[in-house]
């Protein structure tokens, strides 16, 4: 008898094996941020502060989050944008560090795994989740402690968005060249996230990071990481199909600084126009082919 429920089970092994994929395609499909899309408040109490988190759609699988709480005069407590790819994406938040990243995947339609990492370490991973009536968003924090927030409001489902294809010309691992107004500027990294959704990082000559920020050329705002602490915002639009304006925000609001780059025709260089002519302009020339890994390297 044992020896017939060993060769049954060695009978049914391999069809088995063909079912876990299938099982676990679907477990998450149609997983994705619809259920947490929309604001989302806990009152003081019970290890929750009294915070209002914000999630935003827009468009593509991507969704905006910013949190704020009982300190409007200090800004964001955090910003971030990501996607349920399980990539790094910058992670904003008040105290945080340049390279604070966060990443997502898909649980199933109501829960989500996330991870935190510093220096590109991972230092916490928790899972998110909303509850089956969707009245209730629970989240894992960074420190391991959990919030219960209550739901709000439901955002409004996103169109879809009009964009220039030029994005993709910005796409590479570029090197300064000519650097009158920044001697510390070195190699600056865009990477395609798909659907005009990128993800930038500055370096300094020394190859630390100094600024990293994710943005969609839609003209809203995106998290912005720095050196210099806050948490401060990003927009970015495209004037023509080579050139985007961009302006940097600061925790309060107030414009911390604003320009322009033009890529050219052949991807090969790109342009940031300085204040006091060509003399002062920044260039950056191609050294080569981002990453594709979704790994932010500290």
């Amino acid at each position: 008898m044992r020896r017939h429920l060993v060769d049954r089970f060695r009978t049914l092994l391999p069809a088995a094996a063909l079912l876990l994929p299938a099982a676990a395609a679907a477990q998450t499909e149609g997983a994705g941020f619809e259920a947490f899309h929309g604001t989302w408040t806990a009152q003081s109490g019970r290890g929750t502060p009294a915070v209002t988190m914000t999630w935003e759609d827009r468009g593509g699988g991507i969704v905006y989050v910013s949190t704020t709480d009982s300190s409007p005069d200090a800004g964001p407590l955090e910003v971030f944008a990501f996607r349920l790819d399980g990539k790094d994406y910058p992670y904003a938040f008040r105290g945080g560090d340049v390279t604070s990243t966060i990443a997502s995947a898909a649980i199933d339609r109501n829960a989500i795994d996330v991870t935190y990492k510093m220096g590109g370490t991972r230092t916490a991973r928790s899972r998110w989740s909303v509850s089956g009536n969707g009245s209730t968003l629970t989240v894992g924090r960074p420190d391991g402690t959990t919030w219960s927030l209550a739901r709000q409001n439901a955002s409004p489902a996103q169109a879809p968005r009009e964009f220039s294809s030029g994005y993709k010309r910005y796409i590479g691992v570029w090197e300064a060249v000519r650097n009158e107004r920044g001697s510390n500027t070195g190699t600056v990294v865009w990477e395609d996230r798909g659907e005009n959704f990128v993800i930038a990082t500055v370096r300094d000559r020394d190859g630390r990071v100094t600024m990293r920020y994710t943005l969609k050329y839609d003209g809203k705002h995106y998290p912005c990481v720095s050196n210099r602490g806050g948490v401060n915002t990003i927009t970015s639009v495209f004037v023509d199909d080579y050139k985007t304006d961009w302006s940097i925000y600061l925790a309060d609001g107030s414009l911390s600084g604003s320009g322009s780059r033009i890529v050219d025709p052949d991807g090969q260089r790109i342009v940031v126009p300085g204040s006091g002519g060509g003399g002062n302009d920044l260039i950056w020339h191609r050294a080569g082919d981002a990453p594709t890994d979704g790994i932010l390297a500290p």
